[in-house]
């Protein structure tokens, strides 16, 4: 009998601290081993307005999801997925770069970031 008055005592205080008795927070970095991919820049202008836009969409953008799974008193299970920077860097390389070149001229880069403004 003491031994159930424990077990149910452990219970009653997991599940009231946490709401549940197995409780999950992850996350998992899509692209973590990615390199960066080489660009060169038509100017100063261009690589400061590019990486300043960059800076301020990876805040915003690096999200890529969430999972959730919960069985009540049970389970809680959340699953986080964000993007590496270096996979966020070449995505938006990438669509910085209208004409393929592999170079961001300061026309590319302005159209970039009046995209994000917008």
């Amino acid at each position: 009998m003491k031994h159930l008055c424990l077990a149910c005592l452990a219970l009653t205080c997991a599940v009231a601290m946490n709401g549940c008795l197995i409780n999950s927070n992850r996350t998992r970095t899509v692209g973590a081993g990615e390199e960066r991919v080489a660009v060169a820049f038509e100017n100063d202008d261009a690589m400061r307005l590019f990486t300043q836009t960059l800076k301020g969409r990876y805040r915003q953008g690096k999200q890529l999801g969430t999972s959730h799974f919960a069985i009540p008193f049970i389970i809680n299970s959340n699953v986080r997925r964000v993007m590496s920077e270096a996979a966020f860097f070449n995505a938006q390389v990438a669509q910085a770069d209208l004409d393929g070149d592999d170079a961001i001229s300061e026309a590319e880069a302005r159209a970039y970031a009046n995209e994000w403004e917008n």
